[in-house]
């Protein structure tokens, strides 16, 4: 597992993981759909990007 040092590199799936990761840790202000290790593709790149590159 080699985690991708931000959320809009990758595919879609490193992207959901990494926000899953991020709001499990309390970095992202929105809970993705679906919180697991792997999630299926919930959230766009053009969504998942600015949510979590929003986050301070």
């Amino acid at each position: 597992a080699d985690p991708s040092p931000r959320c809009g590199e990758g595919k879609e799936k490193r992207i959901n993981r990494c926000l899953a990761k991020r709001w499990q840790d309390g970095r992202c202000p929105i809970r993705p759909t679906r919180v697991r290790e792997e999630l299926p593709i919930a959230y766009s790149v053009r969504r998942a990007r600015p949510v979590c590159d929003r986050v301070p």
